[in-house]
Parts: C-alpha cells; sequence; structure tokens
C-alpha cells in the first residue's frame, strides 16, 4: 500500500510541474504597467486556456495534499506494527 501511495504521490508531483510550467505568463510590460492598463491581475477574470489551467493545477494540489496525508498515515501505520 505504501508504495503504491508513495508512486501516486510522485506522479501527482511532476503533473503539478508540468501544469505550473504550461501556465501564461503573468508579467507586464513597463508601459502597460506605467499607463494603469489593468494593474491588478486579480482585477481581469480568466477565460480559455488560462482559466482551464488554474483549475487544473488547483485540482493536482488538492491531490497532492490528500496523496501526502494518506502517505503520512501509511507511514506511521508501518512503523507502528514494526514496532510491536
Amino acid at each position: 500500500m505504501y508504495n503504491i501511495v508513495m508512486t501516486l504521490l510522485i506522479i501527482v508531483s511532476f503533473l503539478i510541474i508540468i501544469a505550473t510550467l504550461m501556465q501564461p505568463q503573468k508579467q507586464q510590460d513597463a508601459l502597460n504597467a506605467l499607463s494603469g492598463g489593468a494593474v491588478f491581475s486579480g482585477q481581469t477574470k480568466k477565460r480559455g486556456f488560462e482559466a482551464l489551467m488554474e483549475r487544473i493545477t488547483a485540482v493536482l494540489l488538492v491531490l497532492f495534499k490528500r496523496r501526502s496525508a494518506l502517505q503520512h498515515q501509511c507511514f506511521h501505520h508501518v512503523r507502528s506494527c514494526l514496532l510491536n
């Protein structure tokens, strides 16, 4: 069980890295920032590919958190069985 959880954790980790790298850059050029055009990135609604990648990243992060918690529980269960 521990090996399965660890393998899934590694796979989800790689998917998070890929999803993060695929997201578009949020940098603005200096002229746009000085002219006041959408200074805060939170003011514009994300659509299309950017919104999709944000959702995918959020789902992968939730999966990572759950898998790491499960791995932690498996580790302590195995450890307690070995000590008895």
